[in-house]
C-alpha cells in the first residue's frame, strides 16, 4: 500500500465503507448540514452537469491538502451516507450505486487526489517534496478528467433514467484513457 496507486485503493474502499456506516445512522440526526447538497436544475441541463462537476471538484481539491484532506473527505463521505440514510435509502439501493460508472469514476476520481495529498505529506517528510509537487499537477489534470467524465455519466444516467449497462458504454473510454495518461505521465 505503498504506492500512489495502492493508497488510491484504499481510499476508494473506505470511502464505500465510511458512505455505508453514514447511511445505517438513524434519519434524524444532523451531521455537517452545509454539506448536504442538493443538485438543482433539470436532469440534463448545462446548469446541471456544472453543479454536479463543481461539487465534485470541490471535494477533490480539498482532498489533496495533506492530512486534513483525508479527514474532510471522511466527514463527506459520511456526510453522504446520512443523506441517503434520511432519503430511505436502503442496502439494495446502496449496492445499486454500485453498479452505477458514474460511482466509481467520481470516487476513483477523488480517491487519486486525496492519495495524492498523502503522498504529499509523506514526500514532504522524506525531504522530496519538489519532486511530488512536479507529480501534483498531473494527478490533478488527470483526475479533473475523470471528474468531467464522471459529472457527463451521472447527467446521462438521471436524463435517460437508463440502467446502468448503457453508461458503462460511455464510462470504458473515460478510465482506459485515463490509465493511458496516468501510466504515461506518472509511472514513468
Amino acid at each position: 500500500m505503498r504506492s500512489r496507486g495502492g493508497i488510491a485503493l484504499g481510499t476508494l474502499v473506505a470511502q464505500w465503507i465510511i458512505i455505508g456506516v453514514g447511511g445505517l445512522i438513524k434519519e434524524n440526526l444532523r451531521f455537517l448540514p452545509f454539506l448536504d447538497l442538493l443538485r438543482p436544475g433539470d436532469p440534463g441541463s448545462l446548469t446541471h452537469f456544472l453543479n454536479i462537476f463543481l461539487g465534485d471538484l470541490g471535494i477533490g481539491v480539498a482532498s489533496f491538502a495533506p492530512v486534513i484532506g483525508i479527514f474532510f473527505l471522511a466527514l463527506v463521505d459520511f456526510n453522504t451516507g446520512i443523506v441517503l440514510g434520511r432519503g430511505g435509502i436502503t442496502l439494495v439501493v446502496l449496492l445499486r450505486l454500485l453498479t452505477l460508472p458514474s460511482s466509481w469514476l467520481e470516487l476513483g476520481a477523488i480517491s487519486l487526489m486525496a492519495a495524492e495529498g498523502i503522498t504529499l505529506a509523506m514526500s514532504a517528510l522524506k525531504g522530496r517534496l519538489v519532486r511530488e509537487l512536479e507529480v501534483l499537477w498531473k494527478v490533478a489534470i488527470i483526475s479533473i478528467y475523470m471528474l468531467l467524465g464522471s459529472s457527463f455519466l451521472e447527467v446521462t444516467e438521471e436524463a435517460l433514467r437508463t440502467s446502468a449497462l448503457l453508461a458503462w458504454i460511455g464510462f470504458v473510454p473515460f478510465v482506459v484513457s485515463a490509465m493511458a495518461i496516468y501510466k504515461q505521465w506518472i509511472r514513468n
